[in-house]
């Protein structure tokens, strides 16, 4: 009976420290430049537990920052905020070619460049696809995020 409510205990104060949410009004505002490689050694985005991706392969990619309501009230946050992040689906993403230039099909992947994504050459986690050419949209590149270990 002891190890139960023992384990019951613990099991409570996990939930209470790792699982809570933060309510919309203390929610504060992180803000990145819209295609920034996100990482978290968390694996979550809840409790803003993430940061920009300084690694190659990041063994940790969260996903993309991309917000497409840049609009922020204070006064109602529940009804302006939403969550800026995307960690699957299809989205733009910055870029370097220090691995070599991007092509529609090519896996991408953390670069060493704070935020950046690269052309994946080696076995490791993506970040997604490549759904266009490099350049074709400017300073950001078109994928789709599915993040993964490839061989």
């Amino acid at each position: 009976m002891k190890k139960i409510i023992l384990v019951s205990i613990v099991i409570g104060l996990y939930n209470i420290a790792f699982t809570q949410t933060l309510p919309p009004e203390n929610i504060v505002k992180r803000v990145f430049e819209n295609g920034t490689v996100l990482s978290s050694p968390v694996s979550t985005y809840k409790g803003h537990n993430f940061d920009v991706s300084l690694s190659e392969y990041d063994p940790f990619l969260l996903g993309v920052y991309y917000n497409e309501n840049p609009e922020w009230d204070p006064k109602n946050p529940a009804r302006t905020y939403k969550n800026p992040v995307v960690i699957t689906g299809i989205t733009y993403v910055r870029f370097t070619e220090n691995n070599g230039q991007i092509k529609k099909g090519d896996p991408v992947t953390s670069s060493n460049i704070a935020g950046l994504a690269m052309k994946a050459t080696e076995p490791g986690i993506i970040l997604g696809v490549a759904l266009e050419d490099a350049g074709e949209s400017g300073d950001l590149l078109k994928i789709r995020v599915f993040i993964q270990y490839v061989r």
